[in-house]
């Protein structure tokens, strides 16, 4: 089945894992900050770009204390606060962080500069792979590759900030069958004169979530003759529209939407927000 997960992964979130940067087993680690609740640790690729850490024990969305990043006027600082938790394999767990940011949404958007992942590990700190494969192709009778080592998970923001400045970032996983525990890592990246705080961390077992059909439409059209890339792209309004009409919950439109013969790629691409 075609979950919202497995589909966000194998299109945009593979290029956000890149965008992370050094692997995370030689990243520097340093020694716990003061006040901060056991087992929390920061870490940063290098000494260079190392932002600055405090933990606030009066802050947070409900005020029991909060992990703060800070950075300054530089370009490119990045690090993370992050701790193991225990998991039971086979089971479905429930993530869930509020996140405050002030700072400019430029050069790099929030969504970019303030990033949860949760990574699945073995007891020996090791990757696993899925219980289940992933299908190659929706032909019946297609045989599905073999199970894929887990990727790190995205939970999703939820809703607008509230008064305050707090947004609710949370998610349900089902926890790989060989994992027996959880990294979360909590980050600032590649944002200037920016302040993160992080707050009421969770990753507590749940009972399985109600399976959720989604209908999926692709758009099959040709822009002929159309060589603006803003036109180009508002061409296909009419195609989103009758798949709204159908009721689909994801629209899939072609490669290089914008793109016509002749030009650059560069001279049609478009900022990614």
């Amino acid at each position: 089945m075609l979950t919202r997960r497995n589909f966000i992964k194998t299109s945009a979130l593979a290029g956000a894992a890149g965008f992370t940067g050094v692997n995370a087993g030689i990243w520097i680690e340093n020694q716990e900050i003061a006040g901060a609740p056991e087992g929390w640790k920061t870490t940063y690729p290098r000494d260079e770009i190392k932002p600055f850490f405090e933990y606030n024990p009066k802050g947070g969305h409900d005020l029991k204390g909060s992990f703060v990043i800070r950075s300054d006027n530089r370009e490119g600082l990045m690090g993370r606060w992050t701790r193991t938790f225990p998991v039971n394999g086979g089971r479905h767990y429930r993530f869930s962080v509020h996140r405050k940011y002030k700072g400019p949404d430029s050069p790099v958007p929030l969504h970019r500069s303030g990033v949860v992942r949760v990574l699945w590990r073995n007891g020996k700190g090791e990757n696993v792979k899925h219980d289940k494969p992933p299908f190659a192709s929706y032909k019946t009778g297609e045989i599905p590759t073999t199970p894929p080592l887990s990727y790190p998970e995205y939970p999703l923001n939820h809703g607008v900030p509230d008064a305050q400045g707090w947004t609710e970032i949370s998610d349900v996983y089902f926890v790989p069958s060989a994992a027996g525990q959880a990294i979360v890592e909590l980050e600032l990246r590649c944002a200037p004169d920016a302040k993160i705080e992080w707050s009421g961390v969770s990753l507590t077992e749940v009972s399985e979530p109600k399976p959720h059909v989604v209908r999926l439409a692709a758009g099959h059209f040709v822009a002929q003759r159309i060589r603006v890339p803003k036109e180009r792209r508002e061409a296909f309004g009419p195609v989103i529209e009758e798949a709204a009409r159908q009721k689909a919950d994801l629209v899939v439109l072609p490669e290089v939407l914008t793109y016509w013969h002749g030009e650059s790629f560069f001279e049609v691409s478009e900022p990614i927000l």
